[in-house]
């Protein structure tokens, strides 16, 4: 008897993989621009000030957050997060001064 071999994963975009599951799809940004990100910025202004060199931070996922990472570039601190966008932001973006842990399955 022969040994049947396993399906193996679709070439076409989308198709299903071994167990019906699909390639993830990368979600399109909104090409409009977002009418709070002269608060959001001033938000996140207000609070990198209150981080000192040194400090460790938490910051969950979010658009206002990852703003607040933004403003936080260049300076040697610790973070910890569970959004990928913001690890990457402030662990691999130079200046690399910030020691980053990312607690999500996505990281």
């Amino acid at each position: 008897m022969a040994t049947p071999t396993p399906p193996t994963a679709s070439a076409a975009p989308g198709g299903p993989l071994v167990g019906g599951a699909s390639p993830a799809r990368a979600t399109r940004r909104s090409a409009e621009p977002d009418p709070f990100a002269l608060i959001k910025g001033r938000i996140a202004r207000a609070a990198a000030d209150l981080v000192m060199a040194g400090d460790s931070v938490g910051l969950s996922g979010g658009t206002t957050t990852l703003e607040v990472a933004r403003c936080l570039r260049g300076r040697s601190l610790g973070l910890v997060t569970n959004a990928l966008d913001i690890a990457r932001e402030l662990a691999l973006r130079p200046p690399r001064r910030a020691r980053a842990w990312c607690s999500s399955a996505a990281c």
